[in-house]
């Protein structure tokens, strides 16, 4: 797996993850721990929650750089963890994972402050291109936009 991307035909790298913290969220233990897995192997230090309570809870004890969080949660949605954050004055970058386009509309995901959409199932590598995205400040919108991310929806 190459972690430090470069796209051939562009100057734009997206860089390693090392010194950035992740939150997933997502109901099921399994793409939590593929999720996790996917980010420390980057380089990142990752906390995982199941549902927007136990998502809270770890955003009060540790500063997270960025959110992937699911749609549908055992309790609530996704949008719903982000509006919440928002109310609280918290604007974390936040990637929606969602199962089909009947969960919500794109247009509804950006509106409620979703940086990046991934459709399931997408690849690991497209994953991890998107978080890198999602933290990667330096990068111009431009930049952004070179970055060809499959099957990748983004708003930053």
């Amino acid at each position: 797996m190459n972690l430090e991307c470069q796209k051939s035909d562009s100057s734009v790298k997206v860089p390693l993850m090392k010194s950035h913290t992740f939150l997933v969220v997502d109901r099921d233990p399994l793409m939590r721990e593929i999720l996790r897995d996917t980010l420390d192997y980057a380089g990142a230090k990752t906390f995982c929650a199941s549902d927007i309570k136990g998502a809270l809870e770890i955003i009060e004890e540790h500063p997270i750089d960025a959110i992937i969080t699911e749609y549908r949660l055992h309790v609530g949605t996704g949008l719903e963890l982000i509006r919440r954050l928002e109310n609280c004055g918290l604007h974390i970058p936040t990637a929606l994972m969602l199962s089909s386009d009947l969960d919500v509309s794109l247009d509804t995901a950006f509106a409620s402050g979703a940086k990046i959409v991934f459709m399931k199932p997408f690849g690991l590598n497209d994953f991890l291109d998107g978080m890198r995205l999602l933290v990667a400040p330096e990068l111009s919108r431009e930049q952004k936009d070179q970055w060809e991310i499959q099957p990748r929806f983004l708003s930053l």
